[in-house]
Order: C-alpha cells, then structure tokens, then sequence
C-alpha cells in the first residue's frame, strides 16, 4: 500500500527510460497492473491493510544520487517502492532494457 516502503511483487513492464538527474537513470514501470489492484483489494477484504488504504504508483528502476552508491550496500530500504541500484549497475541495465521489457520482482 501506499507509504508502506514495500516493493510491490509481481509481473510489471518498463513503460519508459530517461536519464534522470537525481537518480541517474529511471526506468518507470506499469504499476498497479490489473493484479495488482486484485491483490490490494484482495488484502483490503481481509482486513491485512487499512480499508482506507490507497494502493500508490510511480514505482521504477533507478540509481542513488551521485556519489551515494554506498545506500545500496548498507541494505537500507530508502526508496517508496521503488528498486534501487548502484548507478553503474542501473546504467548497464538501461543500456539494454527497453521499453515493453518483462520485469519480475520477488522476494
């Protein structure tokens, strides 16, 4: 849910890429897709979130900002979902990743 700072889990596409200025490259993807909405409502019914809980967006693919590549190897969950790479890691990946990519996340 929105706020959470939890990854959302799930099967997602990259909409779009660009080189960012705060975190180096982004690469945003398609959530909440259709099961996503299923899966918060899912939770919603069941009492394991807030009925006033909103399911939140804009989640992506992206570096840290200059010079702070360091965040990534101390495991600190800093993002609002998003998933967060060193910046030569992130830059590899946009270098070949195109928009329409399949991108799975899991625990």
């Amino acid at each position: 849910m929105e706020g959470d700072r939890q990854t959302p889990e799930g099967i997602f596409h990259i909409l779009t890429k660009r080189v960012h200025d705060k975190w180096d490259r982004f690469m945003a993807l398609d959530y909440p897709t259709k099961e996503s909405y299923e899966k918060f409502n899912q939770r919603k019914q069941h009492g394991e979130i807030p009925s006033d809980a909103r399911i939140g967006g804009s989640i992506g693919i992206h570096g840290t900002w200059p010079h702070d590549d360091f965040i990534i190897d101390q495991y600190k969950n800093w993002t609002m979902g998003c998933i967060s790479l060193k910046n030569v890691d992130v830059e590899e990946i946009y270098s070949y990743a195109q928009a329409g990519t399949k991108v799975t996340i899991r625990k």
